[in-house]
């Protein structure tokens, strides 16, 4: 036959894409988890350290167990993230393509609509708690001692929108991330 195939690549079933997006995920988190944390570190101190030093300094306050402090979220996290953003890039790309788009445009604005979705069924909300449980080590007032805390006391304190903090700017964030990845 000649060089063209005109046969279709079988759809993947959405849970399976989610599933692989959510060990894809869970294993980013759990490697570069330590690495976050200097990073979070190193932004809420006053005065500008090394990450060696925040290193030392996490170290010493939380021993090993302080590089990963937060994992949990973390972990729910990006692996979610990972989960919702595959899951609905095939769903845009799927309905682009039955809607007879370009093809050229189809990866591209299948990307933008899952980097959108993932962030505002998922990112928003749990980069929120990632961020205040590592600034706990700082501050040293354990506000926000686990995952379930920390939702209460945002929600006690700001409503269930406080999660939802800076949305506008995760949105754009995680759309042009997709729109660039896909």
């Amino acid at each position: 036959m000649g060089g063209s195939d005109t046969t279709a690549k079988p759809k993947r079933h959405a849970v399976i894409t989610g599933l692989a997006g959510f060990c894809s995920g869970a294993t980013e988190a759990a490697v570069t988890m330590p690495f976050d944390t200097i990073k979070t570190y190193c932004q809420v101190q006053k005065t500008g350290i090394t990450p060696v030093t925040a290193a030392r300094d996490i170290h010493k306050l939380k021993g090993i167990g302080g590089f990963y402090f937060g994992l949990p979220a973390v972990l729910v996290q990006v692996a979610g993230k990972g989960a919702i953003r595959w899951s609905a890039y095939e769903q845009f790309k799927g309905g682009l393509q039955a809607a007879g788009a370009p093809k050229a445009s189809i990866d591209l604005f299948a990307g933008m609509g899952a980097g959108f979705a993932e962030a505002f069924l998922w990112t928003t909300p749990t980069e929120r708690l990632k961020v205040l449980r590592q600034n706990d080590i700082r501050s040293g007032l354990n506000r926000y001692s686990s995952l379930p805390s920390a939702v209460r006391t945002v929600a006690a304190e700001h409503g269930i929108t406080g999660l939802y903090a800076g949305i506008g700017a995760c949105g754009l964030r995680q759309g042009s991330r997709g729109w660039v990845r896909f």
